[in-house]
Protein backbone atom coordinates (compact mmCIF):
# COMPACT_ATOMS: atom_id res chain seq x y z
CA UNK A 1 0.00 0.00 0.00
CA UNK A 2 1.25 3.44 -0.86
CA UNK A 3 2.31 5.55 2.11
CA UNK A 4 3.05 9.21 2.48
CA UNK A 5 6.72 10.06 2.20
CA UNK A 6 7.37 13.12 4.37
CA UNK A 7 10.30 15.35 3.50
CA UNK A 8 11.35 17.61 6.35
CA UNK A 9 13.70 20.45 5.55
CA UNK A 10 16.33 21.85 7.84
CA UNK A 11 18.52 24.90 7.31
CA UNK A 12 21.99 25.05 8.76
CA UNK A 13 23.01 28.59 9.74
CA UNK A 14 26.56 29.82 9.97
CA UNK A 15 27.76 31.39 13.21
CA UNK A 16 29.53 34.64 12.40
CA UNK A 17 32.82 35.81 13.80
CA UNK A 18 32.80 39.05 15.79
CA UNK A 19 35.23 41.58 14.35
CA UNK A 20 36.32 44.68 16.24
CA UNK A 21 36.68 47.81 14.23
CA UNK A 22 37.94 51.21 15.25
CA UNK A 23 35.44 53.97 14.52
CA UNK A 24 35.44 57.73 14.92
CA UNK A 25 32.47 60.07 14.85
CA UNK A 26 34.25 63.31 13.95
CA UNK A 27 34.82 64.27 10.32
CA UNK A 28 37.36 67.04 10.96
CA UNK A 29 40.30 67.93 13.18
CA UNK A 30 39.18 68.22 16.82
CA UNK A 31 40.34 69.39 20.23
CA UNK A 32 41.26 66.19 22.00
CA UNK A 33 42.81 67.24 25.33
CA UNK A 34 43.27 70.47 27.30
CA UNK A 35 45.45 71.35 30.31
CA UNK A 36 44.25 74.70 31.70
CA UNK A 37 45.93 74.43 35.11
CA UNK A 38 49.26 72.54 35.06
CA UNK A 39 51.51 72.38 38.14
CA UNK A 40 53.12 75.68 39.08
CA UNK A 41 52.24 79.31 38.49
CA UNK A 42 50.44 79.59 35.13
CA UNK A 43 51.07 83.34 35.02
CA UNK A 44 54.83 82.88 35.32
CA UNK A 45 55.41 80.20 32.69
CA UNK A 46 54.12 79.00 29.32
CA UNK A 47 52.87 75.64 30.49
CA UNK A 48 49.16 75.41 29.60
CA UNK A 49 48.53 73.42 26.44
CA UNK A 50 45.93 72.19 23.97
CA UNK A 51 46.14 68.96 22.00
CA UNK A 52 44.40 68.60 18.66
CA UNK A 53 43.80 65.34 16.79
CA UNK A 54 43.00 64.33 13.22
CA UNK A 55 40.52 61.40 13.20
CA UNK A 56 40.00 61.58 9.43
CA UNK A 57 41.68 59.66 6.62
CA UNK A 58 43.17 62.80 5.05
CA UNK A 59 45.99 65.16 5.94
CA UNK A 60 44.70 68.65 6.84
CA UNK A 61 46.58 71.90 6.16
CA UNK A 62 46.18 74.06 9.28
CA UNK A 63 47.38 77.33 7.74
CA UNK A 64 45.55 80.21 9.42
CA UNK A 65 43.78 77.98 11.98
CA UNK A 66 43.42 79.31 15.54
CA UNK A 67 43.14 77.99 19.09
CA UNK A 68 41.42 80.45 21.41
CA UNK A 69 40.26 80.90 24.99
CA UNK A 70 36.74 82.29 25.10
CA UNK A 71 36.23 83.72 28.59
CA UNK A 72 38.14 86.42 30.49
CA UNK A 73 41.53 86.00 28.80
CA UNK A 74 40.31 85.79 25.19
CA UNK A 75 43.80 84.92 23.98
CA UNK A 76 44.06 83.51 20.47
CA UNK A 77 46.99 81.58 19.06
CA UNK A 78 47.43 81.17 15.29
CA UNK A 79 48.87 77.81 14.29
CA UNK A 80 52.20 78.32 12.47
CA UNK A 81 52.11 78.43 8.66
CA UNK A 82 53.11 75.20 6.94
CA UNK A 83 51.57 72.98 9.64
CA UNK A 84 49.91 69.85 8.28
CA UNK A 85 48.31 67.32 10.62
CA UNK A 86 48.37 63.78 9.26
CA UNK A 87 45.60 61.17 9.75
CA UNK A 88 45.67 59.87 13.31
CA UNK A 89 48.24 62.47 14.40
CA UNK A 90 48.23 64.46 17.67
CA UNK A 91 49.68 67.99 17.81
CA UNK A 92 50.13 69.92 21.07
CA UNK A 93 50.40 73.72 21.40
CA UNK A 94 51.27 76.15 24.19
CA UNK A 95 50.94 79.90 23.74
CA UNK A 96 51.36 82.50 26.50
CA UNK A 97 51.38 82.57 30.31
CA UNK A 98 47.82 82.46 31.68
CA UNK A 99 46.35 81.45 28.33
CA UNK A 100 43.25 80.11 30.10
CA UNK A 101 41.42 80.72 33.35
CA UNK A 102 41.02 77.83 35.79
CA UNK A 103 37.24 78.07 36.02
CA UNK A 104 34.50 78.06 33.37
CA UNK A 105 36.77 78.48 30.38
CA UNK A 106 36.11 76.99 26.96
CA UNK A 107 38.56 76.37 24.13
CA UNK A 108 37.72 76.91 20.47
CA UNK A 109 39.39 75.56 17.34
CA UNK A 110 38.74 77.79 14.30
CA UNK A 111 39.68 77.38 10.67
CA UNK A 112 41.37 80.02 8.52
CA UNK A 113 38.10 81.90 7.83
CA UNK A 114 37.11 81.96 11.49
CA UNK A 115 34.57 79.15 11.46
CA UNK A 116 34.44 77.31 14.80
CA UNK A 117 35.36 73.72 13.93
CA UNK A 118 35.30 72.39 17.49
CA UNK A 119 34.64 73.77 20.98
CA UNK A 120 35.01 72.24 24.43
CA UNK A 121 32.36 72.50 27.11
CA UNK A 122 33.05 74.90 30.01
CA UNK A 123 36.05 73.48 31.86
CA UNK A 124 37.04 73.80 35.51
CA UNK A 125 40.46 72.75 36.84
CA UNK A 126 41.56 73.87 40.30
CA UNK A 127 43.81 70.86 40.94
CA UNK A 128 47.09 72.46 39.80
CA UNK A 129 48.46 69.00 38.95
CA UNK A 130 49.08 66.73 35.97
CA UNK A 131 45.41 66.01 35.29
CA UNK A 132 43.75 67.33 32.14
CA UNK A 133 40.39 67.44 30.38
CA UNK A 134 40.25 64.71 27.72
CA UNK A 135 37.82 63.69 25.04
CA UNK A 136 37.20 60.01 25.66
CA UNK A 137 37.38 58.43 23.26
CA UNK A 138 39.64 60.14 20.67
CA UNK A 139 37.55 62.28 18.34
CA UNK A 140 34.12 61.00 19.39
CA UNK A 141 30.80 62.84 18.97
CA UNK A 142 31.47 66.58 18.96
CA UNK A 143 28.08 67.40 20.44
CA UNK A 144 28.32 65.39 23.67
CA UNK A 145 29.75 67.24 26.66
CA UNK A 146 29.73 64.06 28.76
CA UNK A 147 32.46 62.59 26.53
CA UNK A 148 34.94 64.91 28.29
CA UNK A 149 36.63 63.40 31.36
CA UNK A 150 39.09 64.83 33.88
CA UNK A 151 41.96 62.37 34.23
CA UNK A 152 45.75 61.99 34.35
CA UNK A 153 47.23 63.62 31.24
CA UNK A 154 48.01 61.57 28.13
CA UNK A 155 49.62 64.50 26.26
CA UNK A 156 50.66 63.54 22.73
CA UNK A 157 49.07 60.10 22.97
CA UNK A 158 45.66 58.49 22.54
CA UNK A 159 42.93 58.89 25.16
CA UNK A 160 41.58 55.53 24.02
CA UNK A 161 39.73 54.31 20.95
CA UNK A 162 36.03 53.68 20.67
CA UNK A 163 35.59 50.09 19.56
CA UNK A 164 32.42 49.11 17.80
CA UNK A 165 31.57 45.44 17.50
CA UNK A 166 30.45 44.62 13.99
CA UNK A 167 29.30 41.35 12.55
CA UNK A 168 30.41 40.62 9.02
CA UNK A 169 27.84 40.04 6.32
CA UNK A 170 27.06 36.35 6.21
CA UNK A 171 26.25 34.15 3.28
CA UNK A 172 22.77 32.66 3.61
CA UNK A 173 21.00 29.82 1.86
CA UNK A 174 17.31 28.86 1.68
CA UNK A 175 15.84 25.43 0.93
CA UNK A 176 12.21 24.62 0.19
CA UNK A 177 10.03 21.77 -1.00
CA UNK A 178 7.01 22.25 -3.26
CA UNK A 179 5.02 19.88 -1.04
CA UNK A 180 5.24 18.87 2.60
CA UNK A 181 4.72 15.18 1.77
CA UNK A 182 5.00 12.89 -1.25
CA UNK A 183 3.84 9.44 -2.34
CA UNK A 184 6.09 6.79 -3.80
CA UNK A 185 6.05 7.22 -7.55
CA UNK A 186 5.90 11.00 -7.35
CA UNK A 187 8.74 13.39 -8.03
CA UNK A 188 9.92 15.58 -5.17
CA UNK A 189 11.04 19.07 -6.13
CA UNK A 190 13.58 20.84 -3.90
CA UNK A 191 14.63 24.41 -4.66
CA UNK A 192 16.25 27.38 -2.95
CA UNK A 193 18.62 30.28 -3.33
CA UNK A 194 21.87 31.69 -1.96
CA UNK A 195 22.54 35.31 -1.00
CA UNK A 196 25.70 35.72 -3.09
CA UNK A 197 28.02 33.83 -5.40
CA UNK A 198 31.17 32.52 -3.69
CA UNK A 199 34.37 31.22 -5.24
CA UNK A 200 37.10 29.08 -3.77
CA UNK A 201 40.67 30.24 -4.37
CA UNK A 202 42.63 27.23 -3.14
CA UNK A 203 43.88 24.79 -4.27
CA UNK A 204 42.60 26.43 -7.48
CA UNK A 205 39.96 29.00 -8.37
CA UNK A 206 36.49 27.51 -8.82
CA UNK A 207 32.84 28.19 -7.88
CA UNK A 208 31.65 27.11 -4.46
CA UNK A 209 29.27 24.15 -4.64
CA UNK A 210 25.99 23.63 -2.83
CA UNK A 211 25.94 20.37 -0.90
CA UNK A 212 22.43 18.92 -0.59
CA UNK A 213 22.21 15.99 1.84
CA UNK A 214 19.12 13.76 1.96
CA UNK A 215 18.83 11.10 4.60
CA UNK A 216 16.14 8.85 5.99
CA UNK A 217 15.36 5.20 6.76
CA UNK A 218 18.20 3.15 5.22
CA UNK A 219 19.06 6.02 2.89
CA UNK A 220 21.74 8.70 2.69
CA UNK A 221 22.77 10.62 -0.39
CA UNK A 222 24.66 13.84 -1.13
CA UNK A 223 23.99 15.89 -4.26
CA UNK A 224 26.28 18.61 -5.59
CA UNK A 225 24.54 21.64 -7.11
CA UNK A 226 25.55 25.12 -8.26
CA UNK A 227 23.53 28.36 -8.14
CA UNK A 228 22.41 29.72 -11.50
CA UNK A 229 22.89 33.30 -12.70
CA UNK A 230 20.00 34.43 -10.47
CA UNK A 231 21.54 32.65 -7.43
CA UNK A 232 18.79 29.98 -7.47
CA UNK A 233 19.11 26.20 -7.51
CA UNK A 234 16.68 23.32 -8.07
CA UNK A 235 16.69 19.53 -8.18
CA UNK A 236 14.11 16.77 -8.58
CA UNK A 237 14.02 13.35 -6.92
CA UNK A 238 12.05 10.42 -8.32
CA UNK A 239 10.63 8.66 -5.26
CA UNK A 240 10.71 4.96 -6.19
CA UNK A 241 10.04 2.27 -3.62
CA UNK A 242 12.96 -0.13 -3.86
CA UNK A 243 14.36 -2.88 -1.72
CA UNK A 244 15.54 -1.51 1.62
CA UNK A 245 13.89 1.90 1.15
CA UNK A 246 10.66 2.36 3.07
CA UNK A 247 8.17 5.06 3.90
CA UNK A 248 9.10 7.48 6.65
CA UNK A 249 10.57 10.87 7.35
CA UNK A 250 13.45 12.02 5.20
CA UNK A 251 15.52 15.11 6.04
CA UNK A 252 17.07 17.41 3.49
CA UNK A 253 19.73 19.99 4.39
CA UNK A 254 21.73 22.30 2.16
CA UNK A 255 25.06 23.97 2.90
CA UNK A 256 26.98 26.59 0.94
CA UNK A 257 30.16 28.49 1.82
CA UNK A 258 29.74 27.77 5.51
CA UNK A 259 26.01 28.57 5.58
Amino acid sequence: MMKNLHVLLSLLLVSGLVIPAFVQSADSVVINEVEINPPGDDAASISEWVEIYNPTDLAVDLVGWEIASTTAQKKTMTIPAGTVIRPGEFLTYSYQPAWFTDSNDSVELRDKIGTVIDKTPLLVDIQNDFSSWQRIYDGVDLNRADDWKFALSTIGFSNGKLIEVQEPERVTITLNSEKSSYLFGETAVLHGSVSERVFKEKPYFKPEAISLVISGPNYHNTLTLYPDLNLNFKTTLALHQVLGISEGVYNASASYAGA
